[in-house]
């Protein structure tokens, strides 16, 4: 893990430091994934990676159920007599549950 967080403490100070990622720094991964990172360093003790993992597992828990919301949206007009099975298959595969 700290492999994978090394990767983003540089990221994390420079927004700390007031620039903003792809316009003063770069960084190698999509915009998308960039801008969620920089709200997510708003919430990060700066100089320090422990508040990293807990901030990551709030943010990636609320995109979760925002995808469950929207699944079930879709999911109500494809087939209603099975919606509760399909949004708790959906809420809970194995990677969702693993990656959050």
């Amino acid at each position: 893990m700290n492999v994978d967080l090394w990767g983003w403490l540089e990221f994390f100070k420079k927004s700390h430091e007031g620039l903003i990622p792809y316009v003063d720094y770069s960084k190698e991964y999509p915009v998308g994934a960039g801008l969620l990172y920089w709200i997510m360093s708003f919430f990060i003790t700066p100089g320090t990676h422990q508040s990293v993992p807990l901030v990551h597992a709030v943010f990636m828990f609320v995109a979760e159920c925002v995808n469950v919301i929207l699944f079930f949206k879709i999911a109500e007009l494809l087939f209603p007599k099975r919606i509760i099975a399909a949004v708790f298959l959906f809420a809970l595969n194995f990677t969702a549950l693993i990656l959050n």
